[in-house]
């Protein structure tokens, strides 16, 4: 009977220092995922990350004037960009902000526009424009227009029946420089 007790015993303790080692490993793994990533390397995994917490710096670009709960960050050589929406501890985004680097903590998020809905938008645009009668050179339709043709060739390249717009929720952010 003691013998029984003693193994059962050691079989306890086996289990409890492994399952210790696991959690360990996964804390890494955790801590791993958690870095400050750029936008390239957020936008190069962004199906895998969609939903996840995420850190990434950037360049703010712009933030909303109005209400302040959005900004843009750009990576190194902007090309590429992320609309950070105010969440969590972010109550508003400064306009001072514009030209610093900051690190963002937040969730990942996509938006899909279906076809219908680019469809619809294309629609408006079109009706605009006829309405301003291209008062103002018809430059922002124009913008408009090419953004929905690149939007519709990333879906046939893609073969998708959406368009992802991916963005983050902020949770908090630091001013890195």
């Amino acid at each position: 009977m003691k013998k029984t007790v003693f193994l059962l015993g050691l079989v306890m303790v086996f289990f409890a220092c492994n399952s210790k080692t696991d959690s360990s490993k996964e804390n890494e793994n955790v801590n791993e995922e958690l870095k400050v990533q750029t936008i390239d390397e957020v936008v190069a995994n962004t199906e895998r990350n969609v939903g996840n917490t995420i850190f990434v710096k950037g360049l703010v670009t712009h933030t909303c004037e109005h209400s302040g709960r959005r900004c843009f960050i750009e990576n190194d050589d902007e090309s590429l960009s992320l609309r950070i929406d105010a969440g969590g501890d972010i109550k508003s985004f400064s306009k001072e902000l514009a030209g610093s680097i900051i690190a963002v903590k937040g969730t990942l998020e996509e938006n899909r526009l279906t076809n219908e809905y680019i469809d619809e938008y294309e629609a408006k645009v079109k009706a605009k424009e006829k309405e301003e009668d291209i008062e103002e050179g018809g430059e922002h339709c124009s913008a408009e227009i090419s953004n929905i043709i690149k939007m519709r060739k990333w879906m046939k390249d893609n073969n998708k029946d959406y368009y992802p717009v991916y963005y983050i929720t902020g949770e908090s952010y630091e001013v890195v420089e």
